[in-house]
């Protein structure tokens, strides 16, 4: 009886299925964004939830291709993409999240009604100038038709998702004028396009080109940099908003999504949800200089831009769109 009764006390002091759930919680998060980027919001989700984070950094077709060939046996739990073009024939491979109360402080248009994908963040497609630029400056999409732009722009290559994007919100507009220079995209390169928004922006600061396009925010992160030849570069630069014909910017998100066969389901629910909360909000604004997406902070940190008026209207119909 007494060695059964010592059993009993052993079997009772060993850590519970539940228990050992808990110590051992953990998430799976497939990024098509850069490590530098997103560490700031990870090693903040792991300090508040004790939650593991393990990352897999890659390209967005190699990422989706690796996820549906895995099946049921993945162990990729969130899929954090740089565009959320990247997701637009996905489906299959996601789950809807659960309903977060913050959904309400979000412009519809930045989350799927049957709530497989939300957008965490924004950035808008930006024009540069020089100190050095000597044509006048264009203020919509229609002016780069002119002749005068010709052999004039540093852009990376059109098939990236950041160009695609731009191209097909400006379809979306529906307005021949917004498109016309597409035509004949090519004749408005100054060089042949290589490298990132970062490499464009630097070119045009040694005058290989009169304008550049890029993403906002990584004028910002060059002007933020430690590295004073960064800092160089930004200070020639001056950063301007394209519009439609609509009177608006195109934007392209930031979005995350949950995988079909997601072993870590609630950490990836508490992930979403943690994106979409002030401080994380506050986060994308202030260390990745990109704009949040809870009304209450996006007026905060878009004014400083303005007039910078986001095309939110466009992000899902320019989804229809080649």
């Amino acid at each position: 009886m007494k060695k059964s009764h010592l059993s009993f006390i052993f079997l009772f002091l060993l850590p519970t299925a539940e228990a050992l759930s808990k110590q051992e919680q953990e998430l799976n998060i497939y990024s098509f964004r850069q490590q530098e980027i997103i560490a700031p919001v990870v090693s903040a989700f792991e300090q508040q939830t004790g939650i593991r984070v393990n990352v897999v950094h890659g390209k967005s077709h190699y990422l989706l291709s690796r996820l549906a060939e895995d099946g049921v046996r993945s162990h990729a739990d969130v899929l954090l993409t740089s565009d959320l073009a990247q997701l637009n024939h996905a489906h299959d491979l996601l789950q809807p999240f659960e309903y977060f109360e913050q959904l309400t402080e979000l412009n519809p248009d930045l989350y799927d009604q049957q709530r497989y994908w939300v957008s965490v963040s924004i950035r808008g497609r930006a024009l540069f100038s020089s100190a050095d630029t000597r044509l006048p400056i264009p203020q919509s999409f229609s002016q780069l038709s002119k002749p005068m732009y010709q052999g004039q722009l540093c852009i990376r290559d059109w098939q990236h998702s950041y160009n695609t994007t731009l191209i097909r919100t400006l379809k979306a507009t529906q307005n021949a004028d917004d498109i016309a220079w597409l035509q004949s995209k090519d004749s408005l390169l100054a060089k042949r396009p290589s490298g990132g928004d970062r490499d464009q922006l630097k070119a045009l600061a040694q005058g290989k080109c009169q304008f550049a396009f890029a993403n906002h925010y990584y004028f910002e992160m060059l002007k933020a940099s430690d590295n004073k030849k960064d800092q160089k570069v930004t200070s020639q630069l001056t950063l301007h908003w394209l519009k439609t014909s609509q009177g608006s910017t195109p934007v392209s998100t930031t979005t995350v999504a949950i995988t079909r066969h997601s072993p870590n389901v609630e950490s990836a629910n508490r992930f979403v949800q943690f994106l979409l909360t002030e401080t994380t909000q506050q986060t994308y604004a202030e260390s990745l200089f990109e704009f949040p997406v809870i009304h209450s902070k996006q007026g905060q940190f878009t004014q400083q831009y303005s007039p910078f008026i986001p095309a939110l209207d466009l992000i899902k119909p320019a989804l229809l769109f080649k």
